[in-house]
């Protein structure tokens, strides 16, 4: 009898004690928690990505100087074929020259002259006798193979234009680009037709102080496009 009192006791102390301790936890412990709900992880957009690329290979530029009389072009172009053009009205019939091997026409008020050994210079003023201009168009009949690389393509600066273009059925190779500074020039641009007619060479010059030849690109082009070998 009395040993099962001792039980009761204890047992009456463990469950005293067990109360007693959740009390003080629900007390002290439980009002400091936070429930914690997992947000998922949003869909990034377009302006929330950054894309980075990282290069497969190294790229080695090596440049190489040349020295070369003949300056290569940026561009090469060939256009459409030019059967037959009319000359304008307004421009006349150089008639007086039978000896030349061409039939040209010039604009109307042009003045022109025949410089020895085979040049015909034409320009809107009187030219003179004797002198190192030949006005601001002209037409050569080249004396040497190498004339249209040293006297013509060697005097212009890198990075002229060039296009290929036939002619009442005459290829011609048509240049336009900037003289280098030189004694005799300074600034100046250039627009340049070579042909080749059987054994002859021949070069068409325009000369201007700017890349619109003074207004007179036009001129050029009628001139190429109308003029008649024999």
């Amino acid at each position: 009898m009395k040993q099962a009192n001792t039980l009761v006791s204890v047992l009456v102390v463990i469950v005293v004690a067990v109360l007693g301790f959740g009390l003080m936890y629900y007390l002290l412990v439980a009002p400091n928690q936070v429930n914690v709900i997992e947000e998922p992880t949003p869909t990034p957009t377009e302006s929330d990505v950054t894309v980075s690329e990282t290069p497969t290979g190294t790229v080695k530029v090596t440049t190489t100087a040349t020295v070369s009389k003949t300056v290569a072009p940026t561009s090469s172009i060939t256009t459409t074929p030019i059967a037959e053009v009319t000359p304008p009205a307004d421009w006349k019939l150089i008639d007086t020259m039978s000896f030349l091997p061409y039939t040209v026409y010039r604009p109307n008020g042009w003045w022109f002259r025949y410089f020895s050994p085979a040049t015909l210079g034409l320009d809107p003023n009187q030219l003179p006798v004797a002198s190192e201009y030949v006005g601001k168009l002209s037409i050569s009949q080249l004396q040497s193979s190498s004339s249209w690389n040293t006297d013509y393509i060697g005097q212009l600066e890198s990075g002229y234009s060039q296009i290929s273009q036939v002619i009442d059925s005459n290829s011609w190779l048509v240049l336009e680009g900037k003289f280098k500074d030189n004694e005799l020039s300074t600034g100046n641009y250039t627009k340049l037709g070579y042909v080749k007619i059987g054994s002859k060479e021949y070069v068409v010059q325009l000369i201007g102080s700017n890349n619109n030849f003074d207004g007179n690109e036009s001129k050029f082009d009628i001139m190429i496009s109308t003029l008649k070998f024999k």
